[in-house]
């Protein structure tokens, strides 16, 4: 879907920006990847089913929330708020299930090979097949997001703030440092102070 792409553009652009330290990526991340939860839940029905049948929209509604419960969990990951891990962590348990009842229906469907010479009702066949090869087609795209967005999650899950500190400040490891250490001690306000002065000794 054209509109998706744009908004995972959009993401994209913003995780580069809030990595070089350029202004208005934190509302852009925001903004982008808020949108695209909103796309895939409550939305994700609709636009998921254009890509396929239209026969299975729990299944549809399942994935829709489980992509938007990932796209909000790496924004929290991204922009440091808490609790991005629980999310990232349910969206990945879910779509593991989702994941292995993808495979079990693209592996158990009713295969599209049909003995054409040997049916008495050929056009009625041929309506089934195609029938057969959207479901497919559906099961098919989902079972591609559902990879890519499980990928996604694991892969933030395992990624902690500090990686992400220290990939954004790579180039002032002092900066990193006090941010880290203010960040696993949210509640010295000492530590809070330290970071608070170095950035505005350093113009930040």
């Amino acid at each position: 879907m054209k509109l998706e792409k744009i908004i995972i553009s959009i993401a994209l652009l913003g995780i580069l920006m809030k990595f070089f330290h350029i202004p208005f990526a934190g509302p852009i991340l925001v903004v982008s990847l808020g949108t695209l939860a909103l796309l895939y839940f409550p939305l994700g029905f609709y636009i998921l089913r254009n890509e396929g049948a239209n026969k299975k929209s729990g299944l549809l509604n399942v994935a829709g929330l489980l992509f938007a419960i990932i796209v909000i969990g790496i924004l929290y990951k991204l922009m440091y708020w808490p609790f991005a891990g629980q999310m990232l962590l349910s969206g990945v348990f879910g779509l593991v299930i989702l994941f292995a009842v993808l495979l079990f229906i693209q592996k158990f469907s009713p295969s599209s090979g049909i003995e054409k010479e040997e049916n008495l009702h050929y056009k009625n066949a041929l309506l089934e097949e195609e029938k057969t090869e959207d479901n497919g087609d559906l099961n098919k795209n989902l079972l591609i997001r559902t990879t890519i967005y499980l990928s996604l999650g694991v892969l933030f899950f395992f990624t902690t703030n500090a990686m992400l500190i220290k990939i954004q400040h790579r180039d002032d490891p002092e900066m990193a440092r006090l941010k880290i250490q203010w960040f696993e001690n949210p509640n010295n306000p000492e530590y809070k102070k330290l970071f608070d002065d170095y950035r505005r000794e350093n113009g930040y």
